[in-house]
């Protein structure tokens, strides 16, 4: 499980479902249990670092002005503390495997599997790549201001409701969550399911039903492009058992993220406007945090995450920023030649670098387990099958370096600048400032797979043995030097673009060399081009028309689907009448008062159950092999598939009948799809409010349940007149019964935004003295 997986955690399982059960009925009261609940804290504050003073705003968000960076940190590290201690914490003992030290042998597999993958160790790396620096003072300073707020306001509701105290944080910690964050932006066991696949199915049906690219026309740059089916099956062998195992602990499938920008010529300012919306896990409390920090060198405001310091997405004086995360495959898996203690790779022999983990379990015996290495990365032994695994982020990053520089970049050539040091995850940045400058960029280390000196693609399992995909300028668990990495500069990228788009959809037609292993459906990149045209052509265009370009929730996939379903089903009777007409009327908007977006969910749910359903079970495979929207839409009459699971008119005429089953005629998509943004212990008081929630998966306004993943944050900025406006899904608070705990829910919900201002009206202060000698 990676952030989102963590996150989603709970699934009832962090307490028992019958204490679950009687504190959700318990009245909140005063003492003991409810020792985390206080009033916040009231300065002043002593600080080591000199004096600031935080001003919060009627939403609770902090904005931190200081003399210098270090008593900024300082106060932030503070505020960030007692708002999220515990979801810091939550972090950091998934990814150091230490979360059945708190609540038993519950998670003693999820601590296996970060154990074995080594996040602790690659922390420490780039812990070391950072001394020296000035970001390790900065650091520094941000991790004493969080330690004095969990020694000061003492401990949280969910530490008395786990019976378990907080830990002091520390600057590794911190460098643990950027490796959090890298997994759940990075992490993918597809070249191993595929591989399985191939192993069931014919080849050749498997590269169509899991190709490396869609035929569409809405690329991030460049027009259309062909079909890929990837590299042939290999001859390497993981076993299905292990491959659902390591399956568990991907990011939640369904995350991404939209964002644009719009030069000055087609804007009323006459200055270009950027757009950002990350789809990531929604839960309460969010995994973003919203400040604003001040310096006399520097402003910048916007969301970083909890247990970092700086502003991750968001605006300084001079320009604004925003990321989707793209196509980029930087996770490999290799095989060997084994002879107990040693692995073969070419003539020599290799020991296994092992070590001997004890994972402390809450209330029964500890459980040790063998860790090993090879000269790749970790070894996973699971069911009977080995293979080692490869990733960038094993090795030292200095992303936080990167992030540091945005609050210093003044023109679009020092923020370029700046990302030569952004190693882990690969993202699309898009860019624009008060100069009328705007940038795409792909940026992150991506490494280039070599066989025998020849360039080769990755998703595959390679044969350690024979040397196969190896990468140049890695050291797993040390100090890479990135040399056999792709440049950034021959990354693609494009400056003072007129108009670009970005919706995690393939980047660029036939790039020089391998990025990635598959690219997002273009449902969203297809809505946002579309939408952006008409914006263009009926012009120009205000910071208004974007937010209404976020809230958009037309699915293209329903747009292309329901002809067919129109065509395919004979009304003969007067229910289904009435049915189709009303599928043939719709627009395809996913409205919460919407009856036929509720009738084409559930025939697209009987429907991808019958295509895929039935047929990967007959060989063991579950959900997680299945093919994406795009090949259950496109993949036509008469395919060799259909000869296996019946044609395919007939399985959209069946899929039709249940759906009919399944709905009510006075229902609504409203009455199914509802919020569903819960807190990892699933105690149903710490959740946030159940509303009717518009949206898909494929729509621009993207909303999906089962895990919940959405816009977490949204922002328009207008970096020329200054002028951004945003949303936080929930409240900026992690305590319960905070006034900002969930105080921006309903207005998330309803996709109204607020001024994201740099001096907004003071609500409450929090004053930090100068407590030098």
């Amino acid at each position: 499980m990676a952030l989102g997986g963590m996150l989603a955690l709970g699934s009832g399982a962090l307490i028992s479902p019958p204490v679950r059960r009687y504190l959700n009925l318990l009245a909140p009261g005063s003492g003991g249990l409810w020792s985390g609940i206080g009033p916040p804290p009231r300065g002043p504050v002593s600080s080591p670092y000199g004096t600031a003073e935080v001003s919060f705003d009627a939403e609770g968000i902090p904005h931190i002005e200081a003399d210098d960076e270090l008593a900024l940190q300082f106060a932030h590290g503070f505020v960030q503390g007692y708002d999220r201690l515990f979801q810091m914490d939550l972090y950091r003992r998934q990814l150091h495997g230490s979360l059945s030290e708190v609540v038993g042998p519950v998670t003693l597999d999820t601590d296996e599997f970060h154990v074995r993958f080594g996040f602790s160790a690659a922390a420490h790396a780039s812990r070391v790549a950072l001394e020296g620096t000035e970001t390790e003072t900065v650091l520094e300073a941000y991790v004493d201001g969080v330690n004095r707020a969990r020694e000061r306001v003492g401990g949280t509701l969910e530490e008395a409701l786990l019976d378990y105290r907080i830990e002091p944080w520390t600057p590794t910690d911190t460098l643990l969550v950027e490796k959090l964050l890298g997994w759940e932006l990075t992490g993918s066991f597809r070249t191993l399911r595929r591989q399985a696949l191939t192993e069931a199915f014919d080849p050749a049906v498997v590269a169509e039903l899991l190709p490396a690219r869609y035929e569409h026309d809405v690329p991030i740059l460049g027009g259309r492009g062909g079909t890929d089916n990837g590299a042939d099956p290999s001859s390497q062998h993981v076993g299905k058992a292990t491959v659902d195992w390591l399956s568990g602990f991907e990011p939640p499938p369904g995350q991404g993220s939209n964002s644009w920008v719009i030069g000055g010529e087609h804007t009323t300012s006459g200055g270009p406007i950027l757009a950002n919306d990350p789809h990531l896990l929604l839960t309460a409390p969010p995994i973003w945090y919203e400040v604003g920090l001040e310096t006399p060198e520097f402003a910048t405001r916007g969301v970083t995450f909890p247990g970092t310091p700086f502003v991750v997405i968001g605006r300084n004086r001079r320009a604004t920023w925003g990321f989707t995360n793209p196509p980029a495959d930087v996770l490999d898996f290799y095989t060997y030649e084994i002879d107990g203690d040693q692995y073969r790779v070419g003539d020599d022999w290799y020991d296994f670098e092992s070590v001997e983990h004890t994972i402390n379990v809450a209330g029964t015996d500890d459980h040790t387990i063998t860790v090993r290495r090879t000269i790749h990365g970790p070894m996973i032994d699971r069911h009977g099958s080995e293979v080692a695994a490869q990733w960038t982020g094993h090795g030292a990053t200095r992303t936080i370096q990167s992030v540091r520089s945005f609050q210093f970049a003044e023109s679009l050539e020092a923020f370029r600048e700046a990302l030569t040091d952004w190693d882990l995850p690969p993202q699309n940045l898009v860019y624009a400032d008060r100069d009328g400058r705007t940038m795409y960029h792909l940026i992150g280390k991506i490494p280039v797979r070599y066989t025998d000196d020849e360039p080769v693609r990755g998703d595959q399992i390679f044969d350690g043995t024979a040397g196969e995909g190896a990468w140049r300028g890695f050291a797993p668990f040390g100090q890479p030097t990135w040399e056999g990495f792709i440049p950034l500069d021959e990354l693609p990228h494009a400056i003072d673009e007129a108009v670009v788009a970005t919706a995690n959809q393939r980047i660029i037609d036939d790039p020089p060399f391998y990025l990635a292993e598959i690219h997002a459906t273009p449902y969203r990149a297809m809505r946002l081009y579309d939408r952006l045209e008409e914006a263009i052509d009926d012009g120009p265009i205000d910071i208004d028309e974007m937010q209404a370009i976020q809230q958009d929730i037309v699915d293209e996939l329903a747009v292309s689907l329901v002809p067919e379903i129109v065509d395919a089903v004979d009304p003969d009777s007067q229910t289904t009448e009435a049915a189709i007409d009303a599928l043939e009327i719709w627009d395809g908007s996913m409205a919460v008062d919407s009856f036929a977006a509720l009738l084409f969910t559930r025939w697209l749910e009987a429907f991808r159950e019958r295509v895929f359903g039935d047929a990967f079970a007959e060989e063991g495979f579950g959900r997680a092999y299945w093919p994406s929207d795009w090949v259950l839409a496109t993949l036509p009459e008469g395919h060799t598939w259909f000869d296996t699971v019946g044609d395919r008119e007939e399985l959209i005429i069946a899929a039709f009948e249940t759906a009919l089953e399944q709905v009510d005629e006075d229902e609504v998509f409203g009455d199914v799809q509802r919020t569903e943004l819960n807190h990892p212990l699933e105690l149903g008081f710490l959740g946030y409010p159940r509303r009717a929630m518009p949206g898909s998966r494929h729509t621009l306004k993207n909303y999906r349940l089962s895990p919940t993943v959405g816009p977490g944050w949204q922002m328009v900025v207008d970096p020329s007149e200054e002028v951004a406006i945003g949303r936080l899904a929930g409240g900026n608070a992690g305590r319960l019964f905070s006034p900002h705990y969930a105080d921006q829910f309903d207005t998330w919900v309803e996709g109204t935004y607020k001024p994201v201002d740099w001096s907004p009206k003071v609500a409450r202060r929090l004053t930090f003295r100068d407590g030098r000698s």
